[in-house]
């Protein structure tokens, strides 16, 4: 007797690669003394994971550009799920030529999935769910999520899909 046990394949896409675009925004309009909020996106079925047989998928999301984040001096707007983050928090949006914090965003992520069936999003390690969101982008930490169908459980399938939605601000402008 031979055989093999092998832990469910699964892969993951991101829709637009994975990018929220607000596309050119103009020095003009943006203020030299007071952040510059940009309005809640939410990306639909940014994140869809498929798995060759039916297992539980878990979602984990870690701040990497925490270096750059406060360049934001005031709270950002909310994300879905109400979701925002005051002064120097968040995720950073990276640095300009000069050295300067470009800003910072909230993000969360919500209307989970699960082989087309409405999911809740459910609080795993650091998670933290609000109104059917978890929020996604504060520090380091490793914050994760999992999918349930009965409030309790992680739910079992195939195909999972969750939104993403962000809440950015752009750091006073520096004279160039």
């Amino acid at each position: 007797m031979t055989g093999q046990i092998l832990p469910a394949s699964c892969t993951i896409a991101t829709a637009s690669g994975g990018v929220i675009d607000y596309g050119t925004i103009a020095r003009t309009s943006l203020s030299a003394t007071t952040d510059t909020k940009l309005t809640r996106k939410k990306l639909a079925n940014a994140i869809t994971v498929t798995c060759e047989s039916p297992t539980a998928v878990s979602l984990a999301f870690v701040n990497n550009r925490y270096s750059s984040n406060g360049g934001n001096t005031g709270n950002t707007n909310t994300a879905d799920g109400a979701i925002y983050l005051s002064a120097g928090y968040g995720a950073g949006l990276g640095f300009d030529a000069s050295g300067n914090k470009i800003g910072g965003y909230v993000a969360s992520v919500g209307n989970f999935k699960v082989d087309g069936a409405v999911a809740q999003v459910k609080a795993g390690t650091n998670g933290d769910v609000a109104n059917g969101w978890g929020f996604v982008s504060q520090d380091t930490t490793s914050r994760s999520y999992y999918y349930s169908l009965d409030g309790a459980t992680s739910a079992i399938g195939r195909v999972f899909t969750a939104d993403y939605s962000v809440a950015a601000n752009i750091a006073p402008c520096q004279p160039a």
